[in-house]
């Protein structure tokens, strides 16, 4: 794991700790499995993270002034499935985000 991945995990962490309970599905995990197992997701999850960063940014920076750690991975928080890995992110999000570059979760 490189040095942006692992701040990436770091961030991920930190969002996790501060929308637990906005996030129902985090807490009701989290509950369950612990903080061990939680820590694991947050690694688990970082390089696909970054990924789709990149993969929404582009060349042209469409994210440009959206906050990774502030806005961005707070956002994606609401999509992760949390009891098996991974995320669904719904089509329409992702192309919210990648046009808006706003990461506010679409009610």
């Amino acid at each position: 794991m490189n040095a942006e991945t692992v701040m990436t995990a770091l961030c991920i962490w930190e969002a996790m700790l501060e929308h637990r309970e906005e996030v129902a599905t985090l807490d009701n995990v989290w509950e369950a499995e612990g903080v061990y197992a939680m820590r694991q997701k947050a690694i688990n999850l970082a390089a696909a993270v970054d990924a789709l960063w990149w993969k929404l940014d582009g060349d042209d920076h469409r994210l440009d002034g959206v906050t990774f750690d502030w806005e961005f991975i707070p956002a994606l928080l609401h999509y992760v499935d949390w009891r098996h890995g991974g995320w669904t992110v719904p089509k329409d999000v992702l192309g919210h985000l990648a046009t808006t570059g706003t990461t506010e979760v679409m009610e």
